[in-house]
């Protein structure tokens, strides 16, 4: 009906398993604070097959049925990939794989659109903390040290969805240009 929409992706408490290979863990991103790679894979893994079938969706339905010279749902589309918190940063003594169990605000975001500068990883990963940092808002430089908080995503989102608001946060190195 050419409307936003949100959803939100929640598993079972329960892990499922399928031919001896674990497709989806409980609790989101978090196995119950262990095995959080193995977590995070299938959670990733799940999470990128459903955008995938999603944009394919996107990509063959024409925005306007009267008009196919409009283009297509996908050519004004964006989606967002977040997780619900990070985790601390630090490993036990010894352990190569394990981390903290910690919450923390610090972490990632993905957004997929023909509607961004695509093919970019904006901002980086402190490697003596491990803890992201963000980027010069115009031109899209690293700039560790400089926190991105949730004013800045939004802005881009609104941005891109050529939605303008008070108090918006100008982007320009992350929306395409017309």
């Amino acid at each position: 009906y050419r409307v936003s929409t949100a959803i939100t992706f929640s598993p079972s408490f329960t892990p499922i398993l399928e031919g001896g290979e674990f497709v989806n863990a409980p609790l989101g991103f978090d196995f119950s604070h262990t095995s959080h790679v193995v977590a995070q894979y299938a959670m990733w893994n799940r999470m990128f097959r459903a955008a995938d079938g999603l944009i394919r969706l996107l990509k063959e339905q024409d925005f306007d049925d009267n008009d196919p010279s409009k283009g297509k749902m996908w050519d004004r589309s964006l989606v967002y990939f977040a997780t619900e918190f990070g985790r601390t940063k630090t490993r036990p003594a010894g352990d190569i794989l394990g981390f903290g169990s910690g919450h923390h605000l610090n972490n990632g975001a993905i957004m997929v659109s023909p509607l961004l500068n695509g093919n970019t990883v904006f901002g980086g990963v402190d490697p003596d903390t491990c803890l992201t940092y963000g980027f010069d808002r115009q031109t899209g430089e690293p700039a560790p040290g400089t926190v991105m908080r949730e004013a800045d995503v939004y802005s881009v989102i609104a941005s891109a969805m050529d939605i303008s608001y008070d108090g918006q946060v100008e982007v320009p190195c992350v929306v395409r240009s017309s």
